[in-house]
């Protein structure tokens, strides 16, 4: 197996907001697509945490028939940097709509 940077990351919103970023998810996708190039993000639409905050789960690897892969621990800035971005996503602009 071979280290390297995670680039896939799953969203739980905090439970108070899943309906609205449900509602505009394909948006909520393309918007921390702009804010991180290069990374996927996707959505999980159950919240089974006690905080109450947006939850980051980097995807850390893959097993494959060659093989398999692991990555890096995602540096803890970069993982602020995602739940800020979550944070500041406004379901009521036009944030993540190609211009």
């Amino acid at each position: 197996m071979s280290a390297r940077a995670v680039n896939e990351f799953v969203i739980v919103p905090p439970e108070h907001k899943i309906e609205t970023i449900v509602n505009c998810a394909e948006r909520f996708k393309a918007y921390l697509a702009c804010e991180f190039p290069g990374r996927v993000f996707s959505l999980q639409p159950v919240y089974p945490f006690d905080d109450d905050a947006f939850q980051i789960i980097p995807m850390m690897g893959a097993i494959g028939d060659d093989g398999g892969v692991m990555c890096e621990y995602p540096d803890a800035m970069l993982m602020r940097e995602i739940r800020d971005a979550c944070e500041r996503f406004d379901p009521k602009t036009t944030q993540g709509l190609a211009a």
